[in-house]
């Protein structure tokens, strides 16, 4: 799979999403800065997403340069004048991105599972769900999910990290064939 990244558009959102997140910090500590200043520490903030294009960091290193940019980013927008003040926007700062970032990356995979009586890969009126078949789930590196569908049939993956992802029906014995697992 090919991804293709417009480092424009990855700047500018970063920019736009770190302007708001700093001005949050700001009003929930009581603080302020000036215009440029706000500036600058979006447009650091903005630089700091590049590492993105980078290959993947092992967790701690990529944690102590999330900690090392959030610190950076809030000193260039707000200065650092007393620890305590400076610990406390920088801790608001990241929880808020935590929020969005939260909101943006996690995501849902869900669907039914039915006997497919007539094979067509539709689910008709007459067609029964299919309650305590297990779906499994295959993330990239190879993790497996595994979760049984409900009286309805339905399944739900929640709480998913970006990325590609393999649905299957594990064989079993009591599943009719055709049955079709639908994803919606």
């Amino acid at each position: 799979m090919k991804t293709v990244v417009f480092v424009d558009e990855l700047l500018l959102v970063n920019f736009a999403a770190a302007a708001a997140l700093l001005l949050g910090a700001g009003l929930l500590c009581g603080r302020s800065c000036t215009g440029l200043r706000l500036c600058a520490g979006s447009a650091a903030a903005a630089v700091s997403t590049l590492v993105l294009l980078a290959p993947p960091w092992p967790a701690p290193l990529a944690v102590l340069y999330k900690i090392a940019s959030c610190c950076g980013v809030v000193a260039v927008c707000y200065g650092v004048s007393g620890a305590r003040s400076f610990a406390r926007l920088c801790g608001w700062y990241a929880a808020l991105n935590g929020l969005l970032c939260g909101a943006v990356v996690s995501g849902t995979v869900s669907g039914y599972v039915w006997e497919d009586v007539n094979g067509d890969g539709r689910r008709d009126e007459d067609e029964p769900p299919l309650a305590g078949v297990t779906v499994s789930l295959v993330a990239e590196d190879g993790t497996q999910n595994d979760i049984r569908t409900d009286a309805q049939g339905g399944y739900s993956f929640e709480n998913l990290r970006s990325g590609d992802y393999t649905l299957r029906k594990l064989k079993h014995s009591q599943i009719p064939r055709p049955c079709f697992i639908a994803v919606i």
